[in-house]
């Protein structure tokens, strides 16, 4: 019998989806140049905190699903080379909501 847990014997997703294109309404006061997820949280944007949580995962490619202020994320993410990934975008237009 088989003792090892499941995800050792199987293959994990390497790519992740995060939406990023709310209009961030009750954060506003606290980030209003800039999208929700970019709002600072020990030193660095949220958004990054979860990058680098999923490349502790092992994720190695991220699309970034954005719209409000969208150009604040694709700005400072750029393609994921200074983190060692392969960024991609997603651009809402218009928000279509979630």
């Amino acid at each position: 019998m088989d003792h090892q847990p499941p995800c050792s014997r199987c293959s994990l997703p390497k790519k992740a989806i995060i939406l990023a294109g709310g209009l961030g309404t009750r954060l506003r006061s606290i980030v209003s140049d800039r999208p929700k997820v970019m709002a600072q949280v020990a030193g660095r944007p949220f958004l990054e905190h979860l990058v680098l949580s999923l490349q502790s995962f092992g994720i190695t490619h991220v699309l970034f699903s954005v719209g409000y202020l969208r150009q604040v994320i694709i700005d400072y993410f750029q393609d994921g080379q200074a983190w060692g990934l392969s960024f991609d975008y997603s651009i809402e237009e218009a928000p279509l909501g979630t």
